[in-house]
């Protein structure tokens, strides 16, 4: 996603701002938000799935990492919070990306900068509001969720969303 995002400097402000935003008015911005859209979900698919080194701990708990129905099931303002704190990554340029690497970023119990307070904010309503586009975006470009979907025997009734949080022991095992 950072290399699309600065592969033309000239569109690079407005791949931003769809970033940001996650829609747009413009009829000539419609490939560009849906490139968008299916780059923040491949990057979110990508986040679940960790490091492939390790194989006991994943960002959002093995049944994630393991069922496309479980990633599915992460709350909304979850995955919302991975994709504004994947944004300043993506919006930083290269030239400036090592330097942003070694600067400490504020402390959780320290006040945080105004501006990381708004990025945090206006990027989880736009994810809220946009994530079945985004999901949808992705899936139409071709992209692949986790290996396998958790079985659900004929005689259980189906449930209503995977519950990821219940086992969390197994990350533990």
């Amino acid at each position: 996603m950072r290399k699309w995002v600065h592969e033309d400097p000239e569109k690079s402000k407005r791949k931003l701002t769809l970033l940001r935003t996650l829609t747009s008015e413009d009829e000539a911005d419609k490939d560009l938000l849906q490139k968008c859209r299916a780059y923040v979900g491949g990057a979110l698919v990508s986040y679940a799935k960790g490091s492939p080194s390790i194989k006991t701990v994943k960002p959002y708990g093995l049944k994630a990492f393991r069922y496309t129905s479980c990633f599915k099931a992460v709350p909304s303002r979850t995955l919302a919070l991975t994709f504004a704190a994947l944004y300043q990554t993506v919006r930083t340029p290269p030239h400036l990306l090592e330097k942003w690497i070694k600067t400490p970023r504020p402390n959780i119990t320290e006040p945080w900068p105004r501006g990381m307070m708004q990025r945090f904010v206006l990027l989880q309503q736009a994810f809220l509001r946009f994530r079945d586009a985004v999901f949808a975006a992705y899936e139409q470009a071709g992209g692949e969720y986790m290996d396998e979907d958790l079985e659900v025997p004929k005689t259980q009734h189906t449930p209503r969303k995977c519950e990821i949080m219940e086992d969390f022991e197994e990350d533990f095992e």
